[in-house]
C-alpha cells in the first residue's frame, strides 16, 4: 500500500482480488476423470455399488439419464453442497468450499452430475432416517427438501440435456463398464451384468498373498469361448477403469475389483502399477480352471472340447503347469466311427507311439472334417486334431502326423454310388453356398498353408465390422473371393501367385502379416491393432 493511500484510510480487500472461476475448475475436474458427459451415467453406477446397492436400474434417453438403486443414500450434507454447485448465483467462495468437501468426501461422480448441462436434475434420497430432495433447474435456485415416504435407495433424474449427450455411445459404455459388477444391473428393462455369452467358464478369484494388493481385491477368472490374448480388467467398486494385456500367457480374462485395496479414487495409472505383483498368481489359477475343465471333456460339446484342449497346450509350451497338462485326459482318441472317442493325455500317448531313429514318434490323426468310417482304425492311436493342436503338439513332444490307412468298406456298387451322389451332391451345396468357390479341408493343405492361414485368422479376429469371420483356401487363380451371408467370408484361391508372393513375405518375416491382411481385405475391414503395433514397431528395418 503506497504512502498516499495509508494517509486517506484506503484499505485494500486482497480476498476481493482473488476471482475463483467454479466452473471452469468444475470442467478440469470432470475432464480429468471422464471423457464426455456419456460417461456419467457408469459412475453414477459405480457410487451406487460404492453405498451398497445390490439393484441398480439405468434408464437412457437421448436427453434424459435416470437411475435408481437401493444403497445407503446420499449424506444430507453433501446434498447441501451439491445444491451449492449447482447455483451458479451462489458466491463464489462458497461454491469452492463446497467443491473442496464433495472431492475429500471422494464424491466425484457427485461433481459429474454439477458438470453436466442439463435443464434440471431432480435427486432422491434416504440420509439420517428421512427423505431428502434436491431439484435444480436452470434459471431457478436450488433447493434441498423433505419429501413424504419410506421408500430407501436414490433416485437420480436428469432432464433436458444438450445435444452433445451421446445416447448411444452412454449405452455401449454401460453396457461395457458394467458387466463385472455384482448384484443386478439394468439398462433400459434389460440385465447387462447377468450372462455374457463369450464366457465358456468362470472361478472366484483365489486368495493371494496376504500384504499388498493382493490381499485386499477381489474377482473373478474367466475362459472365452474365443480369442488369442489374456486381458485383465481392472475395476473400482464393481465398475471397471481400465485394462492391461498380459504377455507370454495362456488366453484368459479376469476381472479384479480395487475398490477397497486402494485408497481413494485411483487414476488407470495407479491401478496397473497396482496389479503387477498379480499377474503369476493370476496366470497359474487361470490354467489351473482350464486343467479342472478338462476333466469334462466328455461332457463338453465338440467345440468347447477343442477350445480347451488348445488353451491347455499353449499353456504348456509357454511352461505353465507343463507336468500337470501333459497328465490330463485332453486327447480325443478314436476308437470305432460308432462309439464315442475315449480321452488319453499326452503322456499315455508318448509310452503308446515309438520314436524312430531321428528322433520324432508318429502318430496317426485325423481332422475334425474327416470322417472316421472311411479309415482303418486298428494299430497305434488315431487321434482327432486340428492344425493349431498339431502344431503345439509337435512343439511340445517332437510329434509328426499322418492319416491312417483309408479302408476297404466292402459295399456294393450300389451303395458306393448312393455315396458318390451323396457326397457330390454335398460338394455342389457347399460350393453354391461358397459363392462359386469351394473351401479346400484343411487336411489337404500344405503345412506353411496352414501356418498362414491362423496366422491371418489370428489377425483378423479382432477387427471391425467388416472383417471376414472366416478365412479359408480355396482353388482356382485372381483376387480373395468375399462371401458375405450370416458369416462372411474370405476365400483365397490357392493357385494365385499373389497369395503365394504373400505367404513368402510373411514367412520371411511375421510383421509383414499386417500390410498382407490390409491388401487381402481390400479396403472392407481391418486387422488387430496388435498386428499394426508390431509392423510399426518392426517397420523401420525395411525402409
Amino acid at each position: 500500500m503506497s504512502e498516499r493511500e495509508r494517509s486517506q484510510g484506503v484499505v485494500v480487500d486482497v480476498a476481493s482480488l482473488l476471482t475463483i472461476d467454479v466452473d471452469a475448475e468444475l470442467r478440469k475436474l470432470t475432464s480429468a476423470q471422464l471423457q464426455g458427459p456419456w460417461q456419467v451415467p457408469s459412475e453414477l453406477v459405480r457410487r451406487a455399488l460404492r453405498s451398497g446397492a445390490r439393484e441398480v436400474a439405468v434408464t437412457l434417453a437421448r436427453q434424459r439419464i435416470e437411475l435408481v438403486d437401493d444403497g445407503a443414500g446420499v449424506d444430507g450434507d453433501a446434498l447441501s453442497e451439491l445444491a451449492l454447485l449447482l447455483d451458479p448465483g451462489a458466491g463464489a467462495e462458497l461454491r469452492h468450499r463446497a467443491l473442496l468437501s464433495l472431492e475429500s468426501r471422494g464424491e466425484l461422480e457427485l461433481l459429474a452430475l454439477s458438470g453436466l448441462d442439463a435443464q434440471e436434475i431432480a435427486l432422491e434420497t434416504t440420509s439420517g432416517g428421512q427423505r431428502l430432495a434436491l431439484l435444480a433447474r436452470r434459471g431457478a435456485t436450488p433447493k434441498v427438501t423433505r419429501v413424504a415416504g419410506a421408500a430407501t435407495g436414490t433416485r437420480v433424474q436428469i432432464r433436458g440435456l444438450r445435444a452433445r449427450f451421446d445416447v448411444v455411445k452412454a449405452r455401449t459404455w454401460v453396457r461395457e463398464m458394467c458387466r463385472f459388477a455384482p448384484g443386478v444391473i439394468t439398462l433400459d428393462g434389460q440385465s447387462i451384468n447377468t450372462r455374457d455369452r463369450r464366457i465358456m467358464c468362470t472361478a472366484s478369484l483365489e486368495p493371494l498373498a496376504s500384504g499388498g494388493p493382493g490381499s485386499r481385491v477381489k474377482g473373478s477368472v474367466m475362459l472365452t469361448h474365443s480369442g488369442e490374448h489374456a486381458r485383465i480388467w481392472l475395476l473400482q467398486h464393481g465398475v471397471v477403469t481400465t485394462h492391461v494385456g498380459v504377455n507370454n500367457a495362456p488366453c484368459f480374462e479376469a476381472a479384479i475389483d480395487f475398490g477397497a485395496g486402494v485408497s481413494g479414487r485411483a487414476t488407470a495409472a495407479e491401478l496397473r502399477a497396482e496389479v503387477g505383483e498379480l499377474l503369476t498368481p493370476l496366470v497359474a489359477q487361470a490354467a489351473r480352471l482350464m486343467l479342472r475343465l478338462a476333466t469334462r471333456m466328455p461332457e463338453l460339446v465338440p467345440p468347447v472340447q477343442e477350445r480347451v484342449r488348445n488353451l491347455l497346450l499353449r499353456a504348456a509350451r509357454r511352461g505353465n503347469l507343463r507336468a500337470e497338462i501333459r497328465e490330463a485326459p485332453i486327447l480325443a482318441r478314436v476308437v470305432s466311427h460308432e462309439a464315442p472317442p475315449r480321452w488319453i493325455s499326452v503322456v499315455a500317448l508318448e509310452r503308446e507311439v515309438a520314436a524312430d531313429p531321428s528322433g520324432y514318434r508318429h502318430v496317426q490323426a485325423l481332422y475334425p472334417d474327416q470322417a472316421p468310417e472311411r479309415f482303418s482304425l486298428q494299430g497305434p492311436p488315431v487321434l482327432v486334431l486340428d492344425a493349431a493342436a498339431r502344431s503345439a503338439l509337435s512343439e511340445l513332444c517332437t510329434l509328426r502326423f499322418h492319416p491312417p490307412t483309408l479302408r476297404a468298406d466292402g459295399r456294393t456298387p450300389g451303395e458306393r454310388l448312393r455315396r458318390w451322389l451323396g457326397d457330390a451332391g454335398q460338394a455342389v451345396r457347399a460350393a453354391l453356398r461358397f459363392g462359386g468357390r469351394r473351401p479346400i479341408p484343411e487336411h489337404a493343405l500344405r503345412s506353411e498353408e496352414l501356418r498362414f492361414l491362423e496366422a491371418l485368422r489370428a489377425v483378423l479376429e479382432h477387427g471391425g465390422k467388416d472383417t471376414p469371420d472366416e478365412v479359408h483356401f480355396c482353388r482356382g487363380r485372381g483376387a480373395p473371393v468375399r462371401v458375405r451371408g450370416r458369416r462372411s467370408r474370405l476365400l483365397l484361391p490357392r493357385e494365385s501367385r499373389e497369395i503365394q508372393a504373400l505367404q513368402q513375405l510373411v514367412h520371411s518375416e511375421s510383421a509383414w502379416l499386417y500390410p498382407a491382411s490390409l491388401a487381402l481385405l481390400g479396403g472392407h475391414g481391418l486387422p488387430s491393432s496388435s498386428a499394426r503395433a508390431t509392423w510399426v514397431r518392426v517397420s523401420s528395418r525395411f525402409r
